[in-house]
């Protein structure tokens, strides 16, 4: 006999109840009874297997080997089925009670999407085979012990699987939090841009090694390196290139950009945000001699 008990869940019971039933009696033909006793506080199944002898009698069968492997399988299936979900809601509302329900649910969404992956790009072992690592952990469980509480079972025996699932949440919802920040830093930048007056019509960015320099239409140079004039408030130290190019054409504010890349320059970053600030009013240079210049 083992007995399987449950502080809260009644749903899962009834898919164990059918699961155990309809696998072991169509590969051995045992039958397994499920003996249900509710309770105010939990619930409890003890689960008997029966079969005939020779001679037809139903007898009491010991839960062996093959059971209790059927058995393993199917536990593991209903932990990640319906423990799973409720393990990862705890998670997402004690670690980000802050956010509204909106972004949790995001956060939740995007979880179970990069858990149904086969190996989560960036995710340790543990998380994509954590089917094989719960049912390993169950069976041992079940040959030692003739009863189980899932509940009790989830919170002490299976604790790298929380941290396995943690690492998941924690790493997916600042990913989404990371993309949040950055399109607020993007429409504060379009909100400030579309708020200046153009100080120029046309400004040309060239890409430095050592920094960058602006031209205007007619080739003067419209600031130096350094910038001072566009980033008051900034200390030298506190600001790098990327940041100088961006606060100097946001406060410039041109009706264009013509930006001249070079291959040896790491702006990269700067300038995706740029693109997406500016929007059609930049215009990236397929080459010139400015560009020629550069290289």
């Amino acid at each position: 006999m083992l007995y399987l008990t449950s502080s809260k869940f009644r749903e899962p019971f009834f898919f164990l109840r059918k699961k155990l039933n309809s696998e072991i009696y169509a590969s051995c033909g045992i039958e397994v009874k499920f003996l249900e006793s509710p309770d105010y506080a939990y619930t409890q199944v003890d689960c008997y297997v029966k079969s005939k002898d020779s001679k037809g009698k139903i007898i009491d069968r010991q839960i062996d080997s093959l059971v209790l492997s059927y058995l393993g399988n199917i536990l593991t299936e209903a932990i990640l089925i319906y423990w799973e979900p409720i393990i990862l809601s705890k998670m997402i509302n004690a670690n980000y009670n802050y956010l509204r329900s909106k972004e949790k649910r995001e956060i939740s969404e995007k979880v179970f999407e990069r858990l149904k992956m086969q190996e989560p790009c960036g995710f340790p072992k543990a998380v994509y085979d954590r089917r094989s690592q719960i049912y390993n952990t169950v069976l041992e469980y079940l040959r030692e012990n003739g009863r189980i509480n899932i509940e009790g079972f989830l919170n002490f025996r299976l604790r790298f699987y929380w941290d396995a699932l943690e690492n998941v949440v924690n790493q997916t919802a600042d990913g989404i939090l990371w993309a949040k920040e950055y399109d607020d830093f993007i429409c504060l930048l379009k909100y400030f841009l579309e708020s200046q007056e153009p100080r120029i019509k046309k400004v040309h960015v060239i890409l430095l090694n050592t920094g960058f320099q602006l031209y205007d239409s007619d080739d003067n140079i419209v600031a130096g390196d350094s910038l001072e004039e566009y980033v008051a408030g900034f200390e030298e130290e506190e600001i790098d290139s990327g940041d100088l190019l961006i606060s100097a054409l946001v406060a410039i504010a041109p009706q264009e950009v013509v930006l001249h890349l070079s291959t040896e320059v790491d702006l990269q970053e700067a300038v995706d945000i740029l693109k997406n600030v500016f929007g059609k009013r930049m215009v990236i240079c397929s080459g010139c001699s400015r560009c020629i210049s550069v290289t």
